[in-house]
Order: C-alpha cells, then sequence, then structure tokens
C-alpha cells in the first residue's frame, strides 16, 4: 500500500536529486489510485459550524460593546465618584469608571436573593445632571429649529413663564425632521420633553395647511394624535391648546362623547384613545379622507400585544407617507428648505419612552424601515437617569407596611409628594382604604376605576390637594407629574421596562429638585429584576433586556414553564 509519509520524508531529504515535491506528489498520485481520504463524522461537522458560529457572534458582541464605549466615553469629572454602595462589606462598592470582566461582576443584588439579607439597602447614588439637558457653550433655541414666533412664545409661555429656555436632545434632534414631513420613530428617557417635540411643529405644519387649503371640511381633521389611556389623553390636550393659543389651529380632545366648542374651532388636531376612533369613524364624528399626520404616543404600548390589532388597522386605512426620507447625507438633507417637501401620504410619528421591539412586524409591514423610517433614540435610552437616587430595600413580606410608614414620614416632613406603585389594581384599591384609615389622605388610579372618577383623582394629586397618589402601572406611562419628589415601589415590578416608567415620574426635565425612588424587595422576581439593573450599571451598559410587551413577556413565561413541565414528566 501506498505510504504517503514515506513519500513526503523523501520529497524533504532528497533534495539534491532534483525532483521537486510537486512533481513527487503529482507523479504518484497518477500512479497510485489507493490514496487514502480522511472524511469528518456528520456530527463533528455540525459541531464545527455551532462553534464557529458561536465564535464569530462574540467577537460581533465584543466589536459592538468597544463601540458602544468609543461613542459613550467616560467623563472624568466623576471618576471615583461612589455608584453603588450598601450597608454590607464596603469591597461591594462601585465607583465612576471603573472597570469588571463581564464574565465576573461583583453584584450585590445577589445578597438579595435570601430571606437572611432582610433590613439591608443598596443605593444607587445620583452623580450628574438630567441626561436630556443641552450641554455646550452655544446650545441650540426652538428658532433655530425651524418653529415659528408664535409657537415658540406659546412654549416659552407653557413652561417657562415667557422667558427663553433651550429645547431638549430629543427636540433638538426630531422637530427638524417632522418639519421637513419626515416619518418619525422616536425614544428617549422619560421626562425629556417628547410630547413638545411632536406637538409643536404639528401645530406649524397644521397652520400652514390650513392657509393653503381653506375650503377643507370642518369634519377632516389634519392631524391625529393616538395615546394608550383617557389620563394621558387629557393631559396631551391640555398642552395642545395651551400652544395653539397664539394660532387658529382647533383641538379637539375626544375620551368618550363630543368635545365641546366644535363649531368655533372645527376639528384640526384631534386628541383621542385608540379604543374610540373605531367608533368615532362608524358614526361620522370626522374622517381620516384629509389626514396629513398620525402621532402614535407611548407607541410601545400601542404597538404590544394588547393594542396590536386597533393601532395596526387604524395605521391600514392611511397612506403612509414614503420617499421623504432620502438615503443621501444627513448635512445636505438639513440645508434643504421645507418648502421642496411635499406630502404625498399621511406622515409617521411614534413616540416612547423605550424603543419598541415589534416595529418590523408591524410598522415595518407597511413602509420599509430603511428607506421610509427615520429611527432616533438619545444614547442614555434603557439606562438608569444618573440625576436620580435609587434606594432598594430588602423587607420582610410580612413587614412591608412598617417600611411604607417609615418612608411616608420622612416625604411628610420634606413635604414630598408621592406616588406609590403597586401591581395590581386589587393591592391599590387595598392599600388606598389603609393609608387612609391610617392618618395618610390619598388618591388612587386604578383601571378598575371609572374614567370620571381616574381623571378627577389624578386632577385632585396634581393640583396639590393631595400629596399621596396609589397607582398601578397605569400611571406610570407618559403622564407628566413634574411636582412629584418621591416614587416607591411598595410592589417591586418584576420587569426592567416597567421600573423605568415608574421612576421616570420624578427628576423630569425642569425639576430643581433631585428625584428619590424607594424600592422595598421582598421576593426573588424583585431581585433578579435588581440584577439586571445593577449589572448594566456596573458595566456602563444599556440594559439588554428592555422589552415593553409585558403580555407578551408573560405568555412566553407561561410556555416556557408548561414545557418544563412537560419534559419533567417524561
Amino acid at each position: 500500500m501506498f505510504n504517503r509519509f514515506w513519500c513526503l520524508e523523501r520529497s524533504v531529504i532528497d533534495r539534491k536529486k532534483g525532483l521537486a515535491f510537486g512533481q513527487q506528489l503529482q507523479f504518484f498520485c497518477s500512479n497510485h489510485e489507493d490514496i487514502p481520504i480522511i472524511r469528518i463524522p456528520k456530527y463533528m461537522e455540525n459541531n464545527l459550524g455551532n462553534t464557529i458560529y458561536h465564535e464569530h457572534r462574540k467577537v460581533k458582541e465584543t466589536n459592538k460593546k468597544r463601540r458602544q464605549k468609543a461613542a459613550n466615553p467616560l467623563n472624568p469629572e466623576h471618576f471615583n465618584k461612589k455608584i453603588i454602595s450598601w450597608t454590607g462589606d464596603k469591597k461591594f462598592f462601585h465607583y465612576y469608571g471603573r472597570r469588571y470582566d463581564p464574565n465576573n461582576v461583583p453584584l450585590i443584588s445577589k445578597f438579595f436573593l435570601k430571606e437572611t439579607s432582610n433590613g439591608q439597602c443598596m443605593t444607587i447614588h445620583n452623580f450628574d445632571t438630567n441626561p436630556s439637558v443641552m450641554t455646550g457653550n452655544d446650545p441650540k433655541s426652538f428658532e433655530s429649529l425651524g418653529l415659528g414666533q408664535n409657537i415658540t412664545q406659546s412654549i416659552y409661555d407653557l413652561i417657562n413663564g415667557g422667558r427663553s429656555i433651550s429645547p431638549s436632545l430629543i427636540q433638538s434632534a426630531v422637530i427638524p425632521l417632522i418639519l421637513r414631513y419626515r416619518n418619525v420613530v422616536f425614544s428617549a428617557e422619560t421626562g425629556s420633553g417628547k410630547t413638545m417635540t411632536y406637538l409643536t411643529p404639528l401645530i406649524q405644519l397644521i397652520q400652514q395647511t390650513k392657509v393653503v387649503n381653506s375650503n377643507r371640511s370642518r369634519k377632516c381633521p389634519l392631524g391625529l394624535i393616538v395615546l394608550p389611556s383617557r389620563e394621558l389623553t387629557e393631559q396631551v390636550g391640555v398642552v395642545a391648546k395651551q400652544l395653539c393659543a397664539n394660532t387658529d389651529v382647533g383641538v379637539a380632545t375626544m375620551i368618550g362623547g363630543l368635545p365641546k366648542h366644535l363649531h368655533q374651532t372645527g376639528i384640526d388636531l384631534v386628541v383621542t384613545t385608540i379604543g374610540i376612533i373605531e367608533s368615532h369613524l362608524n358614526n361620522g364624528v370626522y374622517s381620516l379622507r384629509n389626514l396629513n399626520h398620525i402621532v402614535i404616543d407611548e407607541a410601545d404600548t400601542l404597538l404590544d400585544d394588547s393594542f396590536t390589532y386597533e393601532t395596526m388597522d387604524l395605521l391600514e386605512k392611511l397612506n403612509i407617507n414614503h420617499g421623504q426620507n432620502c438615503d443621501d447625507d444627513k448635512e445636505e438633507c438639513n440645508n434643504e428648505s421645507n418648502e421642496s417637501h411635499v406630502l404625498n401620504g399621511t406622515q409617521l410619528i411614534c413616540a416612547s419612552a423605550t424603543m419598541p421591539m415589534t416595529l418590523d412586524s408591524t410598522i415595518g409591514t407597511l413602509v420599509d424601515m430603511q428607506a421610509d423610517i427615520d429611527q432616533i433614540s438619545t444614547k442614555n435610552l434603557h439606562t438608569l437617569h444618573p440625576n436620580i437616587k435609587h434606594c432598594f430595600y430588602r423587607v420582610n413580606r410580612y413587614k412591608k407596611e412598617i417600611k411604607l410608614f417609615e418612608l411616608l414620614f420622612e416625604s411628610r416632613a420634606r413635604k414630598s409628594p408621592v406616588i406609590v406603585f403597586v401591581n395590581r389594581a386589587r393591592a391599590a384599591d387595598w392599600l388606598f382604604s389603609f393609608l387612609n384609615e391610617n392618618e395618610f389622605p390619598c388618591v388612587r388610579l386604578t383601571s378598575t376605576m371609572e374614567e370620571e372618577e381616574r381623571c378627577q383623582a389624578f386632577q385632585l394629586f396634581q393640583q396639590g390637594e393631595y400629596d399621596i397618589l396609589v397607582a398601578t402601572d397605569l400611571g406610570s406611562r407618559g403622564l407628566d407629574t413634574c411636582r412629584v419628589k418621591h416614587v416607591i415601589n411598595f410592589d417591586c415590578p418584576h420587569y426592567v421596562a416597567d421600573y423605568i416608567h415608574r421612576s421616570g415620574r420624578t427628576g423630569r426635565l425642569g425639576s430643581s429638585f433631585v428625584g428619590h425612588v424607594s424600592t422595598l424587595v421582598s421576593y426573588k422576581p424583585d431581585a433578579y429584576m435588581l440584577i439586571e439593573l445593577e449589572r448594566s450599571l456596573r458595566l456602563c451598559e444599556p440594559i439588554a433586556t428592555v422589552n415593553a410587551n409585558i403580555k407578551a413577556q408573560i405568555s412566553q413565561h407561561r410556555v416556557d414553564k408548561w414545557q418544563k413541565i412537560q419534559r419533567n414528566n417524561i
């Protein structure tokens, strides 16, 4: 039998014979047909392919993290500032600028998994200003973004008593795009002025359209703002009417019956909830025939499993604007005049505090996400606000009421308005009665209450009649609670998205105080959520598990649990 190793050895040793290695190999291959072939077993080939795939994936993730760190460099002013501390061993403290191995991150929150840690407290300190505020020697003004004088004056009157202010980061990035009729999906941290971001350019565009098209039917609105809850609809409607004070744009806030004074203003801009749009269209209250702009506010909620069908049914009735989002260089697009842009459909604007994860499967079925949609997000999205102090108390589940009383007494001494969050409406009803019986007057906000009762309760809290509001997650989305100084999570949220929204009720844009969030940790799911928060903070990375589609997460959890039971029974 042919010995190929002997052949290779002779080709290396006998170089003086003048026979090259390639010629020898060719000679033997032509004269010996029984050359052995080594074949790799199929299972080894599959394992090798999987290994290569995972190695490439690790390299890709590493490069992505390096790019994120390069895009978000550390601020030298905050070096060695205390970020995380607790009442236990000081070696677990975390200081700004400290780096960790991603596979070996020391976490205080792991101790909170056990009841032996009851009585411990972990604190995430505030170390910076509000990330929504623009910094620099030459901040922009609302006039430089393209807004008219009447709109900017309404902004100053509404926010700062007539004095000029600078726009936030998200406002500076998004307002010029909307004024050029671009389809925009933008996400920014809570309390960054997202409502003003889409309202101000929208009102200006509607006012310009009314001048050109004066023969439009009064029942054909030019703009439609869709929201998930009645309280948020009323809030946005009030802000829109105040911004329209110096214009002839008529705002109709629709939360049930017909709005008042429509015969005077007409319907130019409709602010409504997703649940009653179909009813109003069928009854001829208004028509979408001339609709130029549609806003999906709290898009992460309206595009989740709870409202996807209603939202997509509405969008499918419209011809979404396309072709405006040019693929050229952004600076060249910014230099173009507004007159060069003409609508060829309905402009789509989506706003949220967490980036929706279902964009491709929802809006992506109607328009090209790459060519027709501009996706804008701030660099501090899906992170904890550095201007808010977070305290996590490991408490025995039978002693949570005692800890709540301690926190409420402290807030009363500081005269701080408080929102107390619970996970269920039944718990909110019990806590509402419990606090009122113990001389802590409060109001509540739950989905089981009548709509008028909910709106009245929230208005009483906003007006300062009550300083304690007991709420479910219904009160954590979009509501402007600038006077709130303290948020208490009596029931710790099990999902990071819920925690971000709850903590965003304090420390909002324009607040002059340091917000404070207190969370009572009593169960293992509470500690697991805390582990995700602490890990992202120590690694200086955005929280990777932020998904506002809570209904889908609950369904998936049930499926996983059922599959685990089935595997154990086999």
